[in-house]
């Protein structure tokens, strides 16, 4: 399937790479491979993650991916024969910040 980043995502994405980076030379690009690997899972079965809490009830329902080494979750839907990525979040930002970004 195809992935679509909303642009909200990769200024997400963008931001946590940036900080992981000051953080610690190459952890940003670790971050980067980690999301990748996810994006990759959720590519080839995108029915197969949960449904993210409040969102069931969607004609088009918001599916999350947790990473591992990384305390951060996808939110997408998939939407035709696409999968949209919504956010590219961590776990302890405020919740659901994201949700004007999701497609009815």
């Amino acid at each position: 399937m195809r992935i679509r980043l909303h642009k909200g995502a990769l200024a997400d994405l963008d931001e946590a790479t940036l900080w992981y980076e000051d953080q610690q030379i190459g952890l940003g690009g670790e971050f980067l491979a980690e999301v990748g690997r996810g994006l990759g899972l959720i590519a080839e079965t995108p029915h197969v993650w949960p449904l993210w809490r409040r969102a069931r009830r969607r004609q088009s329902p918001v599916r999350r991916f947790l990473l591992g080494q990384f305390p951060y979750g996808i939110a997408y839907q998939v939407i035709d024969e696409s999968i949209v990525v919504l956010s590219v979040a961590a776990h302890k930002q405020r919740p659901r910040y994201w949700s004007g970004r999701v497609q009815r």
